[in-house]
């Protein structure tokens, strides 16, 4: 079994359409290509549920399908959970918190870890620094 990595799509509803907006989703797959599928069908089936979810909205969705997908081009494409990216830092300071005050307080100490997590938190305030003066961050990548 293949190694599953986090993705995070963002997929246009309608190409040329703008005002229909936009569907995103946070998958586990073992490749871009199985991601893209993946949030597409949850595309589909969100319309046949928003369309009444029986037989009619089923063929509605079918008609919707251009050249054998349902919806529009991909927008975005994130490796990671990219909606859950503040949760996870806030979550990360915390715990880095709580660990140096029980290692303060035990003398225990880690592999690394700390080390680690207290790089990451430096990379992210460095880019926060970045925005605030005027630097233009690119927020996501090519998974292709």
């Amino acid at each position: 079994m293949a190694d599953l990595k986090t993705y995070s799509l963002l997929i246009a509803w309608c190409d040329g359409d703008d005002e229909q907006g936009t569907f995103g989703s946070t998958v586990r797959a073992g490749s871009f290509e199985e991601a893209e599928r993946k949030v597409r069908e949850e595309m589909r089936e969100s319309y046949i549920a928003e369309m009444g979810g029986d037989e009619e909205a089923e063929d509605m969705a079918n008609d919707r399908e251009d050249d054998g997908q349902f919806g529009g081009s991909v927008l975005e494409c994130s490796e990671g959970a990219l909606w859950k990216a503040a949760d996870l830092e806030n979550c990360l300071r915390g715990l880095l918190a709580q660990v140096d005050e029980f290692a303060d307080r035990c003398g225990w100490s880690d592999h690394g870890e700390r080390d680690a997590a207290r790089k990451l938190i430096a990379e992210i305030d460095a880019l926060l620094n970045r925005t605030h003066t005027g630097a233009t961050l690119v927020g996501t990548r090519a998974c292709r």
